[in-house]
C-alpha cells in the first residue's frame, strides 16, 4: 500500500536510508567517481562516530524539514516534524500511479485520493503495524539506529549540489542491520548509501540505490515553522 511505503521511506529517509548495492563491480565503480569538489578549506571531515554525534544534535535543534523525494514512477512532497508517537506530524502529496495526499498529526493519519471531497482517517488496525515499523522518530532514536546500525563512514570530499557546496559521505551499514531489515536473503549483501551534508551538519541530499533502481530524496527547509492541522471534522468521512 502506497501509505504505508511513503511513511516507513521518511522514517528511513532520516534515519540514513539504505542503499543496497548487490553488484560488488558497481559499488567499485560508484567508488571511482567520488570529487572532491571545491569547497571549505576549514572543513574537518567526521569519523564514524562524530558523524552521528553531530547530526542527531542538528536534527534535535532544528526538528521539522520538507522532503521532495524521485522514486522513479513516484515523486512525494512532504514536511515532516520529528518526535515520539503524537509528536510526529506530516503533511503531503505523492505524484505518480497512485497519486496520494495524506496528512498525519496528534496521532491520527488521514487520507484521500485525487477527486476524493472528504478525507478517510486510517484506522487503528492498520496504523499499529505500520508505527511498530516506524518507530521512534525522536532525533535521540534516531541516533541510536545510526549508532547501532553504521558500519563504517568515508569521507568522500566536497561537491557543489544544486550551487550549495556539501560534504558527501559513503556509509556501509552492519551486515547484522541489513539481515534485520531484509530477513535471511539479505545474507552477505554489502549495503551502502550516499548522503551530502551541509556545514550545519543537516542532510540536503540521500541517494539509494537497490535493484537496478534509484531514489534521490531532497532536503530542505530545517527548521522552519511547521503548522500541520487535523482535516476540519466535516471534511473526514464517517464510518
Amino acid at each position: 500500500m502506497i501509505r504505508r511505503v511513503v511513511l516507513v521511506l521518511l522514517a528511513a529517509l532520516v534515519g540514513l536510508g539504505l542503499v543496497a548495492c548487490s553488484d560488488e563491480k558497481e559499488s567499485a565503480k560508484e567508488s571511482g567517481e567520488k570529487q572532491s569538489g571545491a569547497g571549505s578549506s576549514s572543513y574537518e571531515p567526521y569519523d564514524r562516530e562524530s558523524l552521528i554525534a553531530a547530526m542527531g544534535k542538528a536534527i534535535e535543534a532544528n526538528p521539522t524539514v520538507r522532503f521532495r523525494v524521485d522514486a522513479g514512477n513516484e515523486q512525494m512532497d512532504f514536511r515532516v516534524r520529528f518526535g515520539k508517537g503524537d509528536e510526529v506530524a506530516m503533511a503531503g502529496t505523492i505524484e505518480g500511479d497512485e497519486p496520494f495526499e495524506m496528512v498525519a498529526v496528534d496521532g491520527h493519519y488521514y487520507g484521500r485520493e485525487p477527486g476524493d471531497a472528504k478525507y478517510v482517517e486510517l484506522p487503528q488496525e492498520l496504523l499499529g503495524p505500520l508505527l511498530e515499523e516506524i518507530g521512534d522518530m525522536s532525533p535521540r532514536a534516531m541516533v541510536e539506529d545510526m549508532r547501532r546500525d553504521t558500519k563504517s563512514v568515508e569521507y568522500a570530499g566536497s561537491e557543489t549540489v544544486d550551487g550549495e557546496v556539501l560534504h558527501r559521505y559513503d556509509v556501509e551499514v552492519s551486515p547484522a542491520a541489513v539481515q534485520e531489515e531484509l530477513g535471511a536473503d539479505a545474507k552477505g549483501l554489502r549495503v551502502r548509501y550516499r548522503m551530502w551534508l551541509a556545514e550545519d551538519d543537516l542532510m540536503r541530499k540521500v541517494v539509494v540505490k537497490a535493484m537496478g533502481a534509484e531514489v534521490v530524496a531532497h532536503m530542505s527547509d530545517w527548521g522552519a515553522d511547521l503548522d500541520i492541522q487535523a482535516p476540519d471534522p466535516a471534511d473526514v468521512e464517517q464510518p
